[in-house]
């Protein structure tokens, strides 16, 4: 088995057919298993000592990345709603696996694989501030041809044999005979459960509070642990004044602190942050944001309101957004390819396009895949914890759609089991309230007259924070010599690249140029990303190749 293993490449797994998987066991992150909670690579030895050869971490709930030998199969597998990625190569006979896009290209070319830039990739990539859709792909291509992603609620198999599946999960049966509100009362119950079960075990967490939806539905199931005492802090953005004057009369009428614990955490030196990043995000998805730690140390978990909901994802069905797309593009022939490409992963994973979950299902696959994943990355800061990605929380959403109705019914029902105050207070904007339709009495939703929860079975061992005083190096040093080598890249990329005549990367140099003369903050330095992760991958690829943006035949790429 052929795992990196230099020390700033600990947190990446990249094996192939000509590995021997016999002693494979790699895991990042937060797994939770029925009733069973599994927590970073002890945790896991721990788990699959006692349960060698069960498969049920293919359909685990939780955040994390696992590529585990069973009794006589390997599987690789990320949580049931992708907030961490299998990227993979498949081609006559040789295949690759990674949980890292660069880390993957890298061993392929080290196997003398011979890989192409994917251009309808790179065109996406060129939407206007590579945000909401060019901020990361529009499909499960990467800007390396050939090299994919596995769709949420697949896996990948590996039999003894050397046999490379992709498999779908098993599908959950519904719980047919517990009505709606069992149904709700069991989803807040268990994800008190692992929160209690994680505190009990040495982990503690901050609950962001903005003036929106997402972050006080988190905040409603957590608020009465909070009141028992368990090491939950509520905190919030002061940098924004409408969240503020939302969340500071939401303080004044429950009588909560606003005061979140410090994050502390060994922090890296920038070389190994920078190839962390590198390693993690490069290439997948262009904002930019710091890895403080070498690898996972930090006992805090900070709770999130990421969600398979893209609301304004899916205000257009596929056909249109995919034209809308395409006219956002000045040159038509980008255009089309920026198109062609969206459309494709409808078409590749046989999706109907006029289902009214089609957009749902493209955003959990895409945008909040990189937006609000990346987990093994973003767990070098501090891991997060997202109760709205649990199987339970989207049965429950599933329940409230199949009318044929997208609305927040179900988030006012979980306020008034819960904190029923939260269900008619204001929000920082007038329209993410609830409809007259949502406030109509559906059920007989009673607020829950004590809390309960139950302590997990748990696998593994909380780090210890280090003592401040004892960090030898801060946060703003790390980010200094981060950005320096940012822009290092940038100056020599810009010039490598630009030279080569191609009119988009040298509009795309100037831009990166740009980042650095108007000191940017790094998340705003989507150009530079793009520009250093284009220059990176450059040095892989086959050096023949013109970039165009011209039709190509279709990759024999599987």
């Amino acid at each position: 088995m052929h795992m990196c293993a230099e020390k700033d490449d600990a947190n990446t797994l990249t094996i192939t057919c000509n590995d021997n998987l016999e002693d494979l066991r790699f895991f990042r992150g937060l797994a939770v298993i029925d009733d069973k909670v599994v927590v970073g690579e002890v945790g896991a030895k721990q788990y699959f000592i006692e349960h060698s050869d069960e498969d049920a971490i293919i359909d685990a709930d939780g955040r994390f990345f696992a590529a585990i030998k069973l009794k006589d199969k390997a599987v690789v597998c990320v949580d049931r709603f992708c907030q961490d990625s299998v990227f993979y190569y498949s081609s006559r006979g040789y295949w690759a696996v990674s949980n890292s896009l660069l880390a993957l290209t890298e061993r392929l070319f080290y196997d003398s694989v011979k890989v192409r830039f994917n251009e309808r990739v790179l065109a996406g990539h060129f939407i206007a501030g590579r945000g909401l859709w060019g901020g990361q792909g529009l499909s499960l291509n990467t800007m390396i041809d050939g090299i994919k992603v596995v769709p949420a609620g697949s896996y990948i198999e590996i039999k003894e044999a050397g046999g490379f599946s992709i498999l779908e999960r098993p599908a959950r049966e519904a719980a047919l005979e517990k009505s709606y509100c069992e149904l709700l009362r069991d989803y807040v119950f268990h994800i008190r459960s692992i929160v209690v079960t994680l505190c009990e075990h040495g982990y503690y967490f901050n609950a962001g509070l903005s003036g929106g939806m997402d972050s006080r539905l988190n905040f409603a199931m957590l608020w009465p642990l909070v009141k028992k005492g368990f090491p939950i802090k509520v905190y919030t953005n002061h940098n924004n004044e409408e969240d503020v004057k939302v969340v500071f009369s939401l303080q004044e009428r429950l009588g909560f602190e606003l005061k979140g614990y410090t994050n502390n955490v060994n922090v890296t030196s920038g070389r190994v942050a920078y190839r962390n990043w590198q390693l993690g995000q490069m290439g997948s998805y262009f904002p930019i944001s710091l890895g403080l730690a070498a690898t996972p140390s930090n006992p805090l978990f900070n709770v999130h309101g990421a969600s398979f909901k893209g609301v304004k994802h899916r205000r257009l069905a596929p056909y249109t957004r995919g034209r809308r797309l395409a006219e956002e593009m000045s040159d038509p022939k980008l255009g089309e390819l920026v198109r062609q490409e969206f459309l494709s992963f409808f078409e590749k994973l046989g999706e109907d396009m006029y289902a009214r979950d089609a957009m749902d299902t493209h955003y959990l696959n895409t945008r909040a895949r990189y937006h609000t994943g990346i987990s093994w990355y973003h767990s070098l800061d501090r891991a997060r914890f997202t109760p709205q990605l649990f199987h339970q929380y989207y049965r429950l959403y599933q329940l409230q759609t199949e009318n044929g109705k997208y609305n927040d019914r179900l988030v006012y029902d979980i306020f008034q089991m819960t904190v029923p105050e939260l269900a008619d207070h204001e929000f920082e904007v007038e329209n993410k309230g609830f409809s007259e339709l949502e406030l109509v009495p559906e059920r007989n939703i009673q607020p829950e007259k004590d809390v309960s929860w139950k302590v997990l079975e748990f696998y593994g061992k909380a780090p210890v924070a280090p003592n401040p005083d004892e960090v030898s190096r801060t946060q703003d040093e790390l980010k200094e010599e981060f950005t320096k080598l940012l822009e290092r890249d940038v100056v020599f990329y810009a010039s490598k690249l630009g030279a080569q005549g191609n009119a988009y990367f040298k509009r795309l140099a100037d831009e990166a140029l740009d980042d650095i003369e108007k000191n940017k903050s790094l998340i705003k330095r989507q150009a530079s990303s793009l520009l250093v992760a284009a220059g990176r991958f450059h040095e892989f690829v086959d050096g023949n190749q013109e970039i165009t943006f011209d039709e190509k035949r279709t990759s024999n790429v599987r």
